[in-house]
């Protein structure tokens, strides 16, 4: 999938609140 430039930076974002949400609900170690 082609993202534009000036979404980019949103996607990223997105990604990482995502990727934060998911490693608070597992133990630190995994």
């Amino acid at each position: 999938m082609i993202v534009p430039e000036a979404l980019a930076p949103l996607a990223h974002m997105v990604a990482g609140a995502v990727l934060r949400t998911l490693h608070e609900g597992m133990p630190a170690g995994t």
